[in-house]
């Protein structure tokens, strides 16, 4: 019977919760745990003693309050023709078999590449927040890679952020409900230095990427486990973003400290803000407006310290959306706008462009 730890087996399962129902398959190598939906599949391999081959399907849900309530230590897997059966300690759980069976196809060793994860990961996480996320449309909810950058956008905003993807092999969208699950998976932490003397800290996981026709796979391997992401690709987002950026290059009005005027974001209470510059700083004068966005309940202004280039007519934007624009910035950033033009952010290897408020 396959014997894994409860912490490794609880960590695989909690990774496929996107899927309803969890497959469990066991081999003479390896145990894999999978789940998929209609745009994600998830598949962790993990070593394990002595395993017998097995294949059972169970939910989701079920399996993760089972796991729960076992105690730390390894876990005891069998199978019948109609249940899951768990036993840890001196606890056993029975889950009756129900679901589609998940499969998972193995992936041609020459197709994976190497994948630099960190820059990936920073990128995805940068630009999601313009991504368009609606759930009666999830097949234009995505993230652009180009092999030189990343591109969100939802038609009101943009967000670019260049970035070397020399793997690809042609420009391909990220649905945004995996964008998440893929920065998890690329996620890096610091390894931790060991109290023992003498023990050497944990190896940082390999990671590999491979695209298909109609897919695209992320793989992440340590000595304890491989964990693959299967993506479903989908369509172009939106065809007119590079209209949209293109049309947004103008002269620079202002340049401004990105943590001070993120600062001033996060405290500002008003649901739109107008820029307008000064002798030497950007003035900020907010409106706070009710649900309806078309009642005034109240106003302030305020300013911030600014190199001011050109003059420009004052531009209302969304601050929710200045805001999300601003968080991946450190150090100054250049405004640009004029009259009747969307804002352009820049600071060379990161661009937003938003379109003004009436």
């Amino acid at each position: 019977m396959p014997i894994l730890p409860r912490r490794s087996l609880a960590d695989a399962v909690a990774a496929a919760a996107h899927a309803e129902h969890v497959t469990i398959t066991a081999t003479e190598q390896h145990v894999t745990i999978a789940g998929a939906d209609m745009w994600l599949t998830t598949a962790t391999q993990l070593g394990c003693s002595d395993p017998n081959p097995i294949t059972a399907t169970v939910p989701t849900r079920q399996l993760i309050a089972e796991l729960k309530g076992l105690p730390d230590g390894d876990i005891e897997i069998t199978t019948t023709q109609s249940a899951l059966r768990l036993r840890g300690g001196k606890r056993s759980a029975t889950i009756a078999q129900q679901g589609r069976l998940c499969e998972v196809r193995t992936v041609a060793a020459e197709l994976w590449q190497p994948l630099s994860s960190n820059t990936l990961a920073a990128a995805l996480k940068q630009v999601a927040a313009a991504a368009v996320k609606d759930e009666a449309r999830p097949a234009v909810s995505g993230i652009r890679l180009t092999r030189d950058a990343v591109i969100a956008t939802d038609g009101a905003r943009l967000h670019h952020r260049n970035v070397g993807l020399s793997w690809l092999p042609r420009d391909l969208t990220l649905p945004i409900g995996c964008v998440g699950a893929v920065c998890d998976l690329l996620a890096v932490e610091a390894p931790k230095k060991s109290s023992k003397a003498g023990s050497a800290a944990p190896a940082a996981p390999d990671f590999a990427v491979a695209v298909g026709a109609n897919n695209i796979a992320f793989r992440s391997t340590t000595a304890a486990q491989q964990r693959t992401l299967y993506v479903r690709l989908a369509p172009e987002p939106f065809v007119e973003w590079r209209r949209i950026l293109d049309a947004a290059v103008i002269n620079v009005t202002a340049v401004v400290d990105a943590a001070k005027l993120s600062t001033w974001l996060r405290s500002c209470p008003g649901s739109v803000v107008e820029l307008s510059c000064g002798e030497a700083d950007l003035r900020l004068r907010y409106e706070v407006l009710d649900d309806t966005g078309l009642r005034l309940l109240g106003e302030g202004e305020d300013a911030i310290e600014a190199e001011v280039l050109n003059a420009a007519v004052p531009i209302k934007l969304s601050v929710p959306y200045l805001r999300d624009a601003l968080a991946g910035y450190a150090g100054t950033v250049r405004l640009c706008w004029t009259a009747g033009q969307p804002l352009r952010l820049s600071d060379g290897d990161w661009t937003a462009v938003l379109m003004f408020s009436r």
